[in-house]
């Protein structure tokens, strides 16, 4: 039985360098690349979708109609705008402010409310110390819009704010709010002009 595997040996010796030998020179190709441009094509960059149920308050552009058509789930509101002015020492006759509040209309058009007859385009003018009232009728998509600006003797205050009320009662409307005080000697503009404007959902 030895000389049998002393026989073997040379045989298996063989076998396992020829199989050792077959596996070293084995070759191994790389994959094809990929083409990443057919699996993954580009599409565009995405437009963010805009939710205007968020009612962000968005700064006002001067130069362009804020508003956007909503086809689906239209809602009737009831806007109102509320302004008033005071003057230290002054009478509703003789004023020296130059307040001016800017809301936009049914005909979606800028509006121009003032202090004074002497306001730039005040289209109504304001009464000293009494509150002054303007209400909308609109639908969703309307610029919920309000700026403030103007000039005044030191210590005269311009408070301002618009708010809408759903016609079904069930839509929460976000209310835009200023107060601004003239601080400074003499005749001055307001310190922090307002001007922001949020689309109705």
């Amino acid at each position: 039985m030895i000389d049998n595997l002393k026989k073997l040996f040379p045989l298996l010796s063989g076998t396992l360098l020829l199989l050792c030998a077959m596996s070293c020179q084995r070759s191994y190709n790389d994959p094809e690349p990929e083409d990443y441009a057919t699996l993954f094509p580009f599409k565009g960059i995405e437009k963010p979708k805009i939710s205007y149920e968020d009612q962000v308050r968005q700064v006002c552009d001067p130069y362009s109609y804020p508003g956007v058509e909503i086809s689906e789930g239209k809602r009737k509101y009831t806007v109102t705008l509320t302004c008033q002015f005071t003057e230290r020492g002054a009478v509703p006759d003789e004023v020296n402010s130059r307040f001016v509040v800017k809301y936009i209309g049914e005909d979606k058009q800028i509006h121009i409310i003032g202090s004074s007859a002497s306001v730039s385009g005040a289209e109504e003018i304001m009464t000293l110390e009494e509150p002054y009232e303007v209400t909308i009728e609109a639908e969703s998509g309307y610029p919920m819009y309000l700026s403030v600006n103007g000039t005044a003797p030191r210590e005269s205050n311009i408070t301002a704010s618009i708010r809408a009320v759903s016609e079904d009662g069930l839509t929460v409307v976000k209310e835009l709010k200023v107060s601004q005080t003239q601080n400074r000697e003499g005749q001055d503009y307001i310190s922090q002009p307002f001007c922001e404007y949020i689309i109705l959902p």
